[in-house]
């Protein structure tokens, strides 16, 4: 595993994780919100020796500068500009939540530059599919923005460590995405930037890319995890809605698919991309 910087703008650098042979086929990862590139470590370990692994820290996550202004158009923008540095003509893209949405929208503009579209447990569903509005879900994100902050790291680390399978991965993936200020422990993610993110999927729901006359399925994994089972009719609506060819896997985890299962979700992955 290897960490460099690449300036994507002269204004905007971009923390990013490589694992395996640069010459093999390239599996470029994007995490979700708040996340960083190390939420993916142990899914870059279980791939490498297969395949040339790649995780961002998406614009204003983790050690990556935010944009100067972030909208649908400057993410795919951003992800033209490190398929560009990353030397390849084309990448299979995978994508869990916040960033299954941003892998949609760039295939939808950049087709040639995505072999394969993997949608870990989002880009599938809308705001809409759950009966929020625009006003709920800014004061959802803007409330998990503050129940993120913490009085030391002990204290953090101490509420993360409850987590059934915690290993020291783990750990150092909860670590990257905090940041010591003012005396307290909170998210390196900026409350106005999560809300740019959290505006921008629900003005345009990346879903409405996946329609059922959609050309090429054959192209699209969607992971969907089945916990809390609560949600599972919105699930399963969001699935109805898909071409009927595109390949769905169900996982038994909640929404934290590669925290939760990892190697299941790895499986899941190399058997499509092998089939």
């Amino acid at each position: 595993m290897s960490v460099r910087f690449i300036e994507t703008w002269k204004d905007q650098s971009t923390r990013m994780i490589e694992w395996g042979d640069r010459r093999k086929c390239t599996i470029l990862l994007l995490h979700g919100l708040g996340g960083t590139a190390d939420s993916w470590t142990e899914v870059g370990e279980l791939l490498k020796r297969e395949y040339h692994v790649v995780a961002v820290d998406l614009p204003g996550h983790g050690r990556s500068t935010a944009l100067q202004k972030l909208s649908k158009e400057t993410l795919i923008e951003w992800l033209l500009e490190v398929v560009k540095l990353l030397r390849k003509d084309s990448v299979v893209l995978m994508g869990h939540s916040l960033g299954a949405e941003i892998s949609i929208y760039f295939n939808e503009e950049n087709p040639g530059k995505v072999d394969k579209l993997i949608l870990v447990d989002g880009g599938y569903l809308r705001d809409e599919d759950f009966g929020e509005s625009l006003q709920d879900v800014k004061q959802a994100v803007s409330q998990h923005i503050r129940n993120h902050r913490f009085s030391s790291w002990e204290e953090y680390l101490q509420d993360q460590r409850s987590h059934p399978r915690w290993n020291a991965l783990l750990e150092a993936s909860a670590i990257s995405a905090m940041v010591e200020e003012d005396s307290k422990v909170c998210l390196r993610l900026r409350e106005e930037t999560a809300l740019q993110y959290a505006k921008t999927v629900h003005v345009s729901p990346a879903c409405e890319r996946l329609h059922p006359t959609l050309e090429k399925p054959e192209k699209y994994l969607v992971i969907v995890s089945r916990r809390p089972k609560e949600v599972n009719p919105i699930r399963d609506r969001g699935v109805e809605r898909l071409n009927a060819e595109i390949t769905v896997h169900y996982m038994d985890t909640s929404h934290e698919v590669c925290m939760e299962d990892p190697i299941g979700l790895v499986e899941k992955v190399k058997g499509w991309l092998g089939s």
